[in-house]
């Protein structure tokens, strides 16, 4: 029926909210309820916001048909101008279109998060990014969270955060993300997102601060900023990172990941087939500190600089700078640097163990077989699978002289690259296949 008359009209809202509604909730199971987004609206029947606040605990809220061009966004963007989505239960998935959507806040309104999470469950989103969100913790209040404050976890699958920013007189935390439980991210990216307070002093954890434990793999976390510690992350939890990317992060101290300990019992971290490459901090450690007993198993630690004048007599390198037990195997750490003068690894631990690892300058022990060779590395670039990787040039010293790390198959950048593809696996994060035509100059470090 055509919508002409004012009564027609009137039957055709009538219909089409009936529509939406009808559409609204998919019963899945007993347990669970699918709630179906069928518009871009920033609020309104059938938006985003209105169906969270339908949903819940446990439900999923189904945004993966929307950007077809039958709802009102082809270009697959909600924008936000009422302030943050407020999701009260205390588990809810959101997912997304396999093509991603966009959900940002008004370039206008500059005044909120995009998801504020009060219950003590997960958080799971997927197929998305979320951009643009900005934070301010009024009178000085500790503000947390750019993009996304949880009180409880949050997983991050197909998912990016990026261009967040937290800014108080007083304390800031979480650029991009805040979890006061876990935080997981799945072939994701953290990226551009700043904790500030104005003063290089108490902004913590540019691109994400988690409480609780985190993990990823297959993800990255870049060009992220903190005005104290932790550009890229400040932990405080046990943490699992593997095949990923951490580059390009900077802060006042620790300019990549700062990983911490709540008082009691020591956490653990393990970094596994990943890539620590190009964070810089104004002060101290531009790579990695660990206030945790750590594991680094085939990674590659490089191209970190730290500005403060540390020198070997020290225990904060400007690469990896551990306190506490400490495990390297198959482990490549170079290149990082105050400014001209080269510091790769510090322990103040007398524990260090491992084998097959290429660390050309610390101080403290390391295990007895490190070579200490130019490893020739190439620049962080793309060379296969999701995440950029230093490939090793020809030459390189650090080319079947590893050990391949029990359970893992496969180097840094996933299936189609095999951990061990010589006579022996190779040093760091990137294995040379055999049928690679490596590079015979272009390389970066040691003069």
């Amino acid at each position: 029926m055509p919508c002409s008359s004012s009564a027609s009209r009137r039957t055709c809202l009538a219909a089409s909210i009936a529509a939406v509604l009808a559409l609204s909730v998919e019963h899945v199971s007993a347990a669970s309820s699918t709630f179906l987004v069928a518009n871009c609206n920033d609020d309104g029947i059938g938006s985003l916001r209105k169906q969270v606040s339908l949903a819940g605990d446990g439900d999923i809220v189904d945004l993966s048909h929307l950007g077809t061009g039958n709802e009102g966004c082809a270009a697959s963007v909600i924008t936000l101008s009422t302030g943050a989505i407020v999701i009260g239960q205390n588990s809810l998935k959101i997912i997304g279109p396999v093509s991603r959507i966009s959900i940002q806040t008004d370039a206008s309104a500059l005044s909120d998060r995009i998801f504020k999470h009060t219950g003590t469950g997960t958080l799971d989103l997927e197929q998305m990014d979320i951009t643009g969100g900005i934070y301010y913790g009024k009178g000085g209040v500790y503000a947390r969270g750019g993009c996304i404050y949880s009180a409880g976890s949050v997983t991050l699958v197909s998912a990016s955060v990026s261009y967040c920013l937290v800014r108080t007189s007083g304390k800031a935390s979480g650029g991009g993300v805040f979890a006061t439980g876990d935080l997981t991210f799945d072939h994701s990216r953290i990226s551009g997102n700043l904790a500030n307070t104005g003063s290089w002093s108490r902004g913590y954890g540019g691109g994400a601060y988690v409480k609780g434990d985190f993990s990823a793999r297959y993800s990255t976390i870049a060009g992220n900023a903190a005005t104290a510690q932790g550009g890229a992350l400040q932990t405080w939890g046990k943490v699992h990172i593997a095949s990923s990317t951490i580059s390009g992060n900077n802060a006042e101290d620790e300019g990549g990941l700062s990983l911490r300990r709540t008082p009691g019992p020591l956490s653990s971290a393990t970094i596994t087939n990943s890539t620590i490459s190009g964070n810089s901090a104004r002060n101290v450690v531009g790579g990695i500190r660990a206030d945790t007993q750590l594991s680094v198993y085939g990674s590659t630690i490089a191209f970190n600089t730290a500005g403060a004048g540390q020198d070997a007599s020290t225990y904060l390198a400007p690469g990896l700078a551990a306190a506490y037990a400490t495990s390297l195997q198959n482990t490549l750490i170079s290149y990082n640097t105050f400014g001209a003068t080269e510091f790769d690894f510090s322990s103040r631990n007398s524990v260090v163990s491992g084998s097959n690892n290429l660390i050309r300058v610390s101080t403290g022990p390391v295990p007895a077989d490190t070579s200490t060779a130019c490893p020739l590395l190439g620049p962080l670039r793309d060379n296969g699978g999701p995440t950029l990787t230093h490939a090793l040039a020809s030459g390189s010293p650090a080319i079947d002289q590893g050990v391949a790390t029990s359970g893992v198959n496969y180097d840094q950048r996933g299936s189609l690259f095999t951990r061990v593809s010589g006579t022996k696996a190779d040093i760091g994060a990137y294995e040379v296949q055999q049928d690679d035509v490596l590079m015979s100059t272009s390389f970066e470090g040691c003069g």
